[in-house]
C-alpha cells in the first residue's frame, strides 16, 4: 500500500522471473510512487525494460536487457532519489 498516492502497480511478472535484479535500495526520499517515477525514468532513458518491487522494506530493481546500461543509467540518477549511501549493487 503506498502512503504517497494510489498504489503502484506490481513489478512485471516477464521482468522480475526472467530480468536481472541490479540494484537495493534501503532507503528514498518519498514514497513508493516517488520510487515509480524514478523507475520509469530509468527505463526511458537506458531503452530497457526495468521494473521493481519491495522486499523486506528495500527496493529491489530487475532488467530485461543489458545489465551495464542499466547500473550505468542507475548510478547518474541516483542522486535524484535521495538513498544517499543506502544502497548495494546486486
Amino acid at each position: 500500500m503506498a502512503t504517497d498516492g494510489p498504489t503502484p502497480p506490481p513489478c512485471d511478472p516477464e521482468i522480475r522471473a526472467d530480468g536481472e535484479s541490479f540494484l537495493m535500495l534501503g532507503q528514498w526520499d518519498g514514497g513508493s510512487n516517488a520510487i515509480e517515477r524514478w523507475c520509469l525514468r530509468l527505463a526511458r532513458e537506458t531503452d530497457l525494460r526495468i521494473d521493481w518491487h519491495f522486499a523486506g522494506g528495500r527496493a529491489i530493481f530487475y532488467v530485461l536487457g543489458d545489465y551495464a546500461t542499466a547500473r550505468e543509467g542507475a548510478q547518474r540518477l541516483l542522486p535524484e532519489v535521495g538513498c544517499g549511501n543506502y544502497y548495494r549493487w546486486l
